[in-house]
């Protein structure tokens, strides 16, 4: 499994809700991550965005995050507060100006870093950037190991991808389901807890069994291989895990249960919602709007070293879309 970088796990936040009495609940009951979005009219600077599942927010909308400090804060939303998917079981909200940044030392105070509006997968990308059979990698909340403290501690889970996202395919987890929706299909064990993960695809084209096809025309198989890089790519959010029957074949402690009966199980096959789901509710209208309003008020004149420092702080420094591009 490939070695992961620290933007995968930092971009990673868990989500709260309340408990019966009313109180904020001591511990999590689900992931989120963020995503950052250039400015179309000022590329240098960027709009951040909160992504989970919509089931998850509905009873923890609530986003604790790491600080540098090495403690954490809470920032406090409503599941109203969310903009919901009419379609996917996603959720999204604008987090931009609720992140701690001093503009005059143009250094965060928060842990933070996001995932790249250009790591996401675009769906005419299908095939090319990720396809079956890649590594998969989903970095969340494992409930029963929560990490030291009250500091966000994710956990990564590795797989393999199973199947691609197609048009016209609906993936269910059962009947009454209303989110059916094309999904990928992730061979991945999953837990409690890690319900809006961000799920990654690792391509290294030295263990990429299609070569041989090629092995008969070695010219051809060289230069084929040699114009590939290894490629990291978000290909959407972890939704669900499939149910599968199995029989009880011993007695257990639970009496209810006896040899020949038929339980649900957890299966090794899981949901993901496609990346480009992310993409098309970050650009809705209400998005538009927020961005643009935002960007009316920005003082411009530091942008360029703003842009920089973030950059590096993303492990990398990518040349942001034209003005105007649509990504």
């Amino acid at each position: 499994m490939p070695r992961l970088t620290p933007r995968m796990l930092r971009c990673v936040f868990f989500l709260f809700g309340h408990t019966m009495d009313g109180q904020i609940s001591k511990n999590p009951d689900g992931t989120g991550f963020l995503v950052g979005y250039h400015s179309r009219d000022q590329p240098h600077l960027w709009h951040v965005y909160a992504v989970s599942n919509q089931h998850v927010v509905v009873n923890a909308p609530m986003i604790r995050i790491n600080t540098k400090d090495g403690g954490t804060r809470l920032l406090e939303y409503n599941p109203d507060q969310w903009t919901h998917s009419k379609t996917d079981d996603l959720a999204v909200i604008d987090v931009t100006d609720e992140l701690s940044f001093n503009p005059e030392t143009l250094e965060w105070s928060d842990d933070i870093t996001w995932v790249h509006e250009l790591d996401l997968l675009r769906y005419d990308e299908g095939g090319g950037r990720a396809y079956i059979g890649d590594q998969t990698i989903m970095v969340g909340l494992f409930a029963d190991h929560m990490g030291p403290g009250t500091v966000n501690s994710p956990v990564a889970r590795f797989g393999s991808l199973a199947a691609f996202a197609q048009d016209g395919v609906s993936v269910s987890i059962g009947s009454g389901d209303r989110f059916a929706r094309p999904a990928f299909l992730n061979d991945t064990r999953s837990r409690t807890g890690f319900s809006g993960s961000p799920v990654w695809t690792w391509y290294n084209p030295d263990s990429d069994i299609r070569a041989w096809e090629d092995s008969k025309n070695p010219i051809s198989s060289l230069f084929s291989r040699a114009k590939k890089a290894p490629d990291l790519c978000l290909i959407g959010v972890h939704r669900a895990q499939f149910r599968e029957d199995a029989e009880v074949i011993a007695g257990s402690g639970n009496t209810s249960l006896k040899r020949g009966d038929v339980v649900k199980i957890a299966s090794s096959m899981t949901i993901v919602v496609p990346s480009w789901e992310i993409k098309h509710l970050i650009e809705t209208e209400v998005f538009e709007l927020q961005r643009k309003k935002r960007d009316d008020h920005q003082d411009r004149k530091d942008a360029s070293v703003l842009y920089q420092r973030l950059a590096q702080a993303q492990d990398t420094v990518p040349l942001p879309p034209s003005a105007g591009s649509a990504g």
